[in-house]
């Protein structure tokens, strides 16, 4: 029976004022793809996108899911939800030029999940499963968790670059 144990639920990054969202969206949808979470026929999907119009700006939410199998046992899951709060186009001067982009209140969150038996091959055996995850394969759990861990900061600290780059 597969099971899901959370590597990482309370990361976030916050960012006030001026960014290209679409440049953004761009980025991290990149990095799935390019880390193996971003086949769109097999693994990725927008779970959930709402868009509501408020006086001149907009609300969005957005939320993804990228699954990556690694192994015949484990797969990875990344989550990541966006809350972005009064989008709308602004202008901006750096070094002597006008450049038009966004202007937003912006919170990502991620989180990443380790799947074990993501095939059921324990569907009805959860005690032989529970035997085989402690006793046999409890290194290869630490050491996928622990991957798992590098590659959810890894993505963090894409988005943070990404946003510190585009600093206005």
């Amino acid at each position: 029976m597969s099971k899901t144990i959370p590597i990482s639920k309370g990361l976030k990054i916050k960012w006030k004022g001026p960014f290209d969202m679409g440049e953004l969206y761009k980025t991290i949808k990149y990095w799935l793809d390019f880390n193996g979470y971003g086949d769109e026929k097999k693994t990725f999907r927008e779970e959930k996108y709402v868009e509501r119009i408020k006086g001149g700006a907009k609300q969005v939410e957005i939320k993804w899911r990228g699954e990556k199998k690694v192994s015949e046992y484990f797969s990875y899951v990344i989550e990541i939800t966006y809350f972005i709060i009064g989008l709308k186009k602004t202008k901006i001067t750096k070094d002597g030029k006008e450049y038009e982009t966004d202007k937003a209140d912006l919170e990502l969150r991620l989180s990443a999940s380790l799947i074990t038996d993501n095939k059921n091959k324990f569907k009805d055996k959860e005690l032989l499963q529970q035997f085989y995850d402690k006793y046999i394969i409890q290194d290869r759990i630490e050491g996928k968790k622990i991957e798992l861990y590098q590659k959810i900061y890894s993505l963090h600290d894409e988005i943070k670059g990404f946003l510190e780059l585009h600093k206005y």
